[in-house]
């Protein structure tokens, strides 16, 4: 499997686990520098690297700025040069470079966000409404309540029977809803408020 492919493999399978992550990719470089155009890294939400974007006066930044992508969803471009623009470009975070090499890189990052979910406590006529909504918009779907069935929420991505959030996986953008209307709904209410979950 060549760099790209692996590349993309990684970046897939953080994506089917439905988690953050940036790329980085360098599009301009000025020798003499480690990093060269078509090279490119996987950042995740910790802060660890796949791949390479440049030596050790350049990754720190990176990840900084990736993250600072994930958190606010905006892609940016980053120039690390010998001496920082005095304006820098509208769109580019300007660092200098600390090594002593005298090169310049310019590294484009894009966040790549998971989808935000929602877990929907009871099987209502609304639950099933929020359900096909939300999974119209682009929502993961999580569906939890006693006799609930996957037939009766084809859109949802995960539906469970037992009340209970042990094995759900719960990120900054899920948002809880209780849609119970007499069914479990105290059991519902301290599992979604048994959370640091800030919506439900």
């Amino acid at each position: 499997m060549n760099v790209f492919d692996e590349f993309l493999s990684r970046a897939a399978a953080l994506r089917s686990h439905e988690q953050s992550f940036a790329t980085a990719i360098v599009v301009r470089c000025e020798p003499p520098v480690s990093g060269k155009p078509g090279d490119k890294a996987i950042i995740e939400m910790d802060g660890s690297v796949w791949g390479w974007i440049g030596g050790g006066c350049v990754q720190p930044l990176v990840i900084r700025e990736a993250l600072k992508a994930i958190a606010d969803g905006k892609p940016r471009l980053v120039r690390v040069a010998p001496s920082k623009a005095a304006e820098p470009e509208e769109g580019t975070v300007s660092y200098t470079m600390t090594c002593h090499s005298g090169g310049a890189l310019d590294i484009y990052i894009e966040p790549v966000l998971a989808k935000p979910q929602i877990l929907i406590f009871g099987r209502s006529a609304v639950a099933k409404a929020l359900c096909s909504l939300g999974e119209a918009i682009g929502y993961r779907i999580t569906v939890i309540a006693a006799g609930a069935i996957p037939e009766s929420f084809p859109e949802a991505d995960v539906v469970k029977q037992e009340v209970n959030l042990s094995n759900v996986k719960l990120g900054p953008d899920t948002f809880i809803v209780v849609s119970t209307q007499g069914e479990q709904d105290e059991d519902a209410l301290e599992q979604a408020c048994g959370t640091d979950v800030d919506d439900y």
